[in-house]
């Protein structure tokens, strides 16, 4: 069963401002929550990251996947030459073991993924003109990783790349804090992009 938008941006939420720490919360719009902490309010805008429509059509389209392992000629016309219906096979200790089919997706290169990630970053900063900032003290921003900036052998130079830029602050930046987290499933520590102007907690 897929999750709604607001379900997916509570869970994206959560996994960087843990219930424990920060129960005081209303989910919003424009930002997405608003948070009551240590006397404090502050808002928090939820985004994800998909390199392209393909990508969010694979993440979130009910029965797409499973369509078009029924039935190849179920991908949209779209999404033809990106994704594509493979026999995949498993194997231990060098014997193969089983085959099953599969869809593949192609992954895009180091620098179309990165120009992707500047362009959300930049679509979220026009869109703090439309913030509800009565009463907010800042805001912070929560990019989540469906699969593509990370995903395939080039997402952990990706990753390695963004974490030794997170360790300066950024000039200007509006947002207090970025975080950049990985999809669902997978636990790590968020990268954090810190505004020159964010004085700790």
């Amino acid at each position: 069963m897929k999750r709604s938008k607001k379900q997916r941006e509570l869970i994206s939420f959560r996994q960087v401002f843990q219930l424990n720490d920060y129960p005081n919360i209303k989910q919003d719009d424009k930002p997405d929550f608003v948070v009551s902490h240590n006397g404090i309010l502050f808002g928090v805008e939820v985004t994800e990251y998909y390199q392209d429509q393909t990508s969010a059509d694979y993440a979130n389209v009910p029965n797409y996947m499973n369509n078009i392992l029924d039935d190849e000629s179920m991908i949209k016309r779209k999404d033809r030459g990106k994704l594509e219906k493979v026999r995949v096979g498993f194997e231990m200790g060098g014997v193969p073991m089983y085959t099953q089919d599969a869809v593949y997706r192609q992954s895009q290169p180091i620098q179309d993924r990165l120009k992707k990630l500047n362009d959300i970053i930049n679509a979220k900063i026009t869109s703090m003109q439309e913030y509800k900032m009565d009463d907010l003290e800042f805001v912070e921003l929560i990019i989540h990783d469906q699969g593509d900036l990370f995903g395939g052998e080039s997402g952990r130079e990706i990753y390695r790349y963004l974490s030794e830029l997170s360790q300066s602050p950024l000039e200007g930046l509006p947002y207090r804090r970025i975080y950049i987290s990985k999809k669902f499933g997978v636990f790590d520590e968020p990268i954090i992009f810190r505004s020159d102007m964010d004085i700790g907690d």
